[in-house]
């Protein structure tokens, strides 16, 4: 882990971890992944802030679910089957806390928002917009699930992001031997795999779309 607390490699190892032989996503993992992803992104300061401070709160509630009934929280597989069962997809629990496959339905929008947002921001030329590139990722994925003044909220943060150079130094902090390139790389690639099992779950047992 980087000397400050933070490591996109670690959000790598972590998202590597969640896919079992049987192709189920554990959720003990995906939190921690999820965790860490947490703390790169607050180093970069207020810019995200419309996003870390949800994925706390999304963290928080599963989190408390596990700690409840560890037995049916292990997966994202085992999480969902036991709420679909027993008609708790849509309600808060006796503890007040919203479903499990709601709240990670909220988790896994927003890992396609930050691992699009990484990619591109790999795979462009020095003299790309950061701002512009990251508003477009932005309004391509999560922006409709948002209100009207966290949208606008985003859409402003976003403007003070720096260059890809100053931007890509800030992510990658750690003493690893690999670029830059690669170590967002690594993590994007660790990312996308769990999003597409978890996305093919939530879309074969039809609660892609929650309230």
């Amino acid at each position: 882990m980087a000397s400050d607390g933070f490591s996109l490699e670690v959000v790598a190892a972590e998202f590597r971890k969640t896919k079992t032989i049987e192709n189920e996503i554990l959720l003990e993992p995906y939190i921690k992944g999820y965790e860490e992803l947490t703390r790169v992104f607050e180093h970069l300061g207020m810019v995200f802030s419309f996003i870390t401070s949800d994925l706390k709160e999304k963290i928080r509630i599963l989190n408390e679910h596990r700690k409840a009934t560890p037995e049916h929280f292990k997966s994202v597989q085992t999480m969902v089957r036991f709420e679909l069962d027993n008609n708790l997809t849509t309600i808060k629990n006796s503890a007040g806390l919203l479903s499990g496959s709601r709240t990670l339905l909220r988790l896994h929008r927003a890992l396609l928002f930050i691992s699009s947002f990484l990619k591109k921001l790999i795979e462009s030329n020095e003299g790309d917009s950061v701002p512009k590139m990251a508003s477009k990722v932005y309004a391509d994925t999560i922006a409709n699930y948002h209100t009207w003044l966290i949208r606008n909220t985003a859409y402003v943060a976003m403007r003070t992001l720096p260059n890809k150079k100053t931007l890509q130094a800030r992510l990658c902090t750690s003493s690893s031997e690999k670029t830059s390139e690669e170590v967002v790389g690594d993590c994007v690639k660790e990312m996308n795999l769990v999003y597409d099992v978890v996305q093919a779950f939530y879309k074969e047992h039809n609660i892609l779309d929650l309230p």
